[in-house]
């Protein structure tokens, strides 16, 4: 019938081929910042414990997340100089100039506004 959604019938498991092996119980809930990262064996090296507390304490998935997504969105002809912009904009005057940066916000150019209709 049209309109109808299309139900396929999946085979039953076969029981001699091994199947993916259950989530580590301990990881549940926590953020994959790091897929990479993920542990086979049972736990993560000091190294990879350190820098996912990192990324978590800064939220570093997050920006990085928003911003790729950003950059995605607009398409910029310049995809690092949206991104500096993008990063810039979420500092202050004061951490520009601790971190030797100017940036004159009057000047930059500002992306289009969402969802703007065109005008007739």
């Amino acid at each position: 019938a049209a309109g109808a959604f299309c139900q396929a019938r999946l085979p039953a498991p076969d029981p001699a081929r091994p199947t993916a092996p259950p989530p580590d119980p301990r990881a549940a809930g926590q953020p994959k910042a790091f897929p990479a990262m993920a542990t086979v064996g049972p736990r993560l090296t000091k190294a990879q414990e350190e820098a996912q507390k990192y990324v978590d304490e800064h939220r570093l998935d997050n920006l990085v997340t928003k911003m790729m997504n950003g950059v995605i969105d607009a398409k910029p002809e310049d995809p690092k100089l949206f991104m500096i912009k993008f990063l810039s904009d979420r500092l202050s005057a004061d951490q520009l100039q601790e971190a030797g940066l100017e940036i004159n916000r009057r000047a930059a150019v500002k992306p289009p506004a969402r969802n703007a209709s065109p005008k007739r």
